[in-house]
């Protein structure tokens, strides 16, 4: 099964994103910003569905929503005194 190109490179994705992915997680709950990671998470996904509508490549519609949401969320920052700061 592992003679296909392709399968060798889904294989070798899956590989390096178990490896680094728990890493990034804990970094996250460490730090006390595990919501603000969810939120990150649910704007990419928008920002996917947004570039399959929108006929453009996936990347940079998921990179204009997370980054208008972390910006969103560092106006909130800035002026809700119960939010945590953002790096």
């Amino acid at each position: 099964m592992l003679e296909y190109a392709f399968m060798q490179r889904g294989l070798l994705a899956g590989l390096l994103l178990g490896a680094v992915i728990p890493l990034v997680g804990m970094t996250v709950v460490q730090r006390r910003l595990s919501m603000i990671g969810d939120a990150l998470s649910h704007a990419s996904l928008a920002g996917v569905a947004t570039g399959l509508v929108g006929g453009v490549s996936l990347l940079p519609g998921l990179l204009w929503h997370v980054l208008w949401e972390r910006s969103a969320l560092r106006v909130c920052a800035g002026g809700c005194a119960s939010s945590p700061s953002l790096p």
